[in-house]
């Protein structure tokens, strides 16, 4: 049988227990999707390389990590890349070294949550939106992962105290996974937001598959997955 021509990708997780898990699995979804009644089981699948470093969940505290996070990342990144034509990370806040990695001039292509998004926002005609995450997320963090946004959207800045709940939620859940419990908190703060666009921007968050009437809820995994697909095949 004729084998479609296959890129190599490769995913950098463990920043959540789950998170890697649930990008891969949007992924082969998608890919199936794409190719529906032509889909042919295993050999139409992509070929994944998966690093999970469990010491990137440091994330979480990065101002006080900052340099150890950044030396896991480094390794996990200059070994994945002698095995893969490119690769995604799983994380939201590990982006904020999106600059660091451009300088270590890797051969494998980096797409970046940042364009993946920004190209959704354009392709939508969206100016307005929230970012729902963790402390990084404030737009005054200096750890903020989404600078390349600041001078082109109106980010809703969202006050100290959902950024407390949502960074005690996102953690509640590495520690426990998905309960009911967690969906009717994150309804509740959703609530409490005014845009009508609110962008998933932590991993845990997707694994609650909250849709509600009244907002528009972005899966920036779920986009990832789509440009993933796309770069392997149109590469």
């Amino acid at each position: 049988m004729h084998l479609q021509n296959k890129r190599r990708i490769g995913i950098i997780t463990g920043t959540g227990p789950y998170a890697g898990i649930d990008l891969w699995d949007k992924i082969l979804k998608v890919n199936q999707g794409i190719m529906g009644a032509d889909f042919r089981g295993d050999i139409d699948c992509p070929e994944l390389y998966i690093f999970s470093i469990p010491d990137l969940g440091l994330s979480m505290q990065l101002e006080r990590f900052d340099y150890v996070i950044w030396e896991k990342l480094k390794n996990a990144l200059l070994s994945l890349d002698k095995l893969v034509d490119a690769f995604i990370i799983a994380c939201n806040t590990l982006h904020y070294y999106n600059l660091q990695i451009e300088k270590l001039n890797l051969k494998a292509t980096f797409i970046s949550i940042n364009k993946v998004l920004e190209t959704y926002l354009n392709n939508n005609n969206i100016a307005v939106f929230a970012l729902i995450g963790v402390n990084t997320i404030d737009i005054s963090n200096k750890y903020f992962p989404f600078q390349n946004l600041l001078e082109k959207y109106q980010i809703e800045r969202l006050s100290l105290i959902i950024l407390d709940k949502l960074h005690k939620l996102s953690i509640d859940i590495k520690r426990k996974g998905v309960t009911d419990l967690h969906k009717r908190k994150m309804i509740e703060v959703l609530k409490g937001i005014k845009s009508e666009t609110c962008v998933l921007a932590c991993t845990e968050f997707p694994l609650l598959n909250i849709s509600l009437p009244y907002k528009k809820i972005v899966d920036l995994n779920l986009l990832l997955a789509r440009s993933v697909v796309h770069f392997i095949r149109n590469s």
